[in-house]
């Protein structure tokens, strides 16, 4: 009997949804969460609200598994793309070049490699107008994710494993650069679902093991960027007998900063359509023009993030230039009330069952196992985030994998048992 695979889609959707809807119940009910301490919100029915939220985000979960299952049901029978091992070599050539360009003109126009890692601890205001070359400097993370692809679709030499293992610490150290702990956490994710899949399944041990490796790496990064390069010294962590409580403390606050949607889905429910109107699809209007500078566009409007945080807390956003997500279904329902939330579950479940299935029939297919691997990693941004920015971070990392591979006819789909 074949254990879980807690890397496919709908384990791993339940396992967010856990964390972040129904683990925080009690804590929130009692206002202990770390949400209630840094976001504040006076609630006229705090109980009726978060039963109210519980059932919503339930149905979601329903709505997606129903919809994955259904999807799942279907073969893929479309055409499929294999690495081109003729033309390997050069197109990798060509992606680095791309992203060395990338990583050179952010610099040029920041100022130079200070004003670079100084402004990685606010790059809303530092990095305004350069969102394109940051998702532009991406197709690094993608010829990661091609390489490896390549790697594991035939024998290989320990060479090429010694020089792939070199160009991800490069790779890595360059997309620091950006500040921007999701783009790290999504190319790593994305490696692991590529290694669990065609070489070997992850027990649920070294998954949490490795999470918590992964955790703790991105937390230390977190500081690095957002203190060490601004103050010259950690100030969020204690000394002496102090050190271990204010690292549990800090640790657990992030950890838990991650998986507020049960929090924010209450403040959407009280909080709409007083004071916050419901959006009818206007914060996804906004994420398609997220790449158009605002000299360019003045009057662009702000993401959901933005529209989300001016209303409930505008001192954050005004004063400290700080945003706080709703989450992607909490953005569905600040769009569509109920019907955006359900609607948005019935169409992640039917995506997600789709480049399932196409990966189940088609194992072979380099770029299918792209696809998969970057939207199962960018899951948890999905969840905490929003539509637009997680999907154009995605798309940046898996759409330029394209440019290695060739069309291939696909062969007769193996049956889903």
């Amino acid at each position: 009997m074949n254990r879980i695979d807690w890397l496919s889609p709908k384990p791993l959707f339940l396992i967010i949804l856990t964390l972040g809807v129904y683990l925080p119940t009690f804590s929130f009910l009692r206002f202990e969460d770390s949400f209630s301490r840094v976001w504040p919100f006076l609630f006229f029915n705090k109980t009726a609200t978060v039963m109210e939220a519980l059932l919503i985000y339930t149905g979601v979960a329903i709505a997606f598994c129903v919809a994955h299952g259904r999807a799942l049901k279907k073969p893929y029978s479309k055409n499929i793309r294999i690495i081109n091992e003729k033309t390997f070599g050069l197109r990798m050539f060509v992606m680095v070049g791309v992203g060395l360009f990338s990583i050179s003109a952010i610099i040029y126009f920041v100022g130079g490699i200070g004003q670079l890692l100084a402004g990685a601890s606010d790059r809303t205001r530092a990095f305004s107008g350069l969102q394109g070359l940051f998702i532009l400097l991406n197709i690094l993370a993608a010829a990661a994710v091609g390489w490896l692809l390549r790697l594991t679709s035939r024998p290989t030499r320990l060479s090429e494993k010694l020089t792939f293992a070199l160009f991800m610490l490069g790779a890595l150290g360059v997309l620091a650069l950006q500040g921007q702990k999701s783009t790290l956490f999504i190319l790593i994710g994305a490696l692991a679902i590529i290694f669990n899949a065609r070489v070997r399944r992850f027990r649920a041990v070294e998954i949490v093991v490795g999470a918590v490796i992964l955790y703790v790496g991105l937390m230390s990064y977190h500081i690095y960027k957002q203190e060490y390069l601004v103050l010259g010294r950690v100030a969020s962590l204690g000394s002496g007998e102090q050190f271990w409580d204010t690292v549990y403390t800090f640790m657990n606050d992030q950890f838990f900063g991650n998986f507020m949607q049960l929090q924010t889905m209450s403040v959407l429910i009280e909080g709409t359509p007083h004071p916050l109107e419901y959006q009818y699809g206007y914060t996804y209007w906004s994420g398609l023009l997220l790449l158009i500078p605002r000299s360019l566009f003045p009057g662009k409007p702000l993401p959901s993030t933005g529209i989300f945080t001016e209303a409930f807390w505008p001192d954050m956003w005004r004063v400290a230039g700080t945003t706080l997500p709703a989450g992607v279904f909490g953005e569905g329902y600040m769009n569509f009330g109920i019907a955006g939330a359900l609607g948005l579950a019935w169409l992640a479940g039917h995506i997600y069952g789709r480049i399932e299935r196409r990966h189940r029939d088609h194992p072979a297919d380099d770029f299918g196992l792209a696809i998969y691997a970057v939207m199962i990693a960018a899951m948890l941004h999905y969840f905490r985030g929003e539509v637009a920015s997680v999907s154009y971070a995605a798309a940046s990392i898996f759409l330029p994998v394209l440019f290695l591979t060739t069309r291939r006819r696909a062969s007769t789909p193996a049956e889903v048992s």
